[in-house]
């Protein structure tokens, strides 16, 4: 996956844990009881789930939602985007069609780029 062009660029101005520049590749958008906008991410290189309590192994799928009031995802309209970043709780996420709170737990909050060029 490392040579695959990806969607976007993820990075945290605001929690040094996601603050490494992460490349992005969309997996999957879901609804949720409360919104419509969760997108399933995977994320090169992993976050240590150490740092985040998760004990043995790397985290490499992430779900991010916007978190301004009236800012989407689909599409994007204006780059950067601030968003939370979500752990996935569940086994095999990608066959779920929808999202629950139980699901899902909250890592941080990031901004996501559509470019390296355009990051800070």
């Amino acid at each position: 996956m490392n040579n695959v062009v990806p969607d976007f660029y993820m990075t945290s101005s605001e929690d040094s844990r996601l603050r490494q520049l992460r490349k992005c590749y969309i997996v999957k958008r879901f609804p949720s009881p409360d919104r419509d906008d969760y997108l399933l991410i995977r994320i090169f290189p992993a976050l240590d789930g150490e740092i985040f309590g998760v004990a043995g192994g790397e985290i490499e799928q992430l779900i991010i939602a916007t978190r301004h009031k009236g800012i989407s995802l689909f599409p994007v309209q204006k780059w950067p985007v601030a968003v939370y970043v979500l752990r996935v709780l569940t086994k095999n996420i990608e066959e779920t069609r929808t999202i629950t709170d139980d699901e899902i737990a909250l890592l941080g909050w990031a901004e996501i780029y559509d470019s390296q060029l355009n990051i800070y």
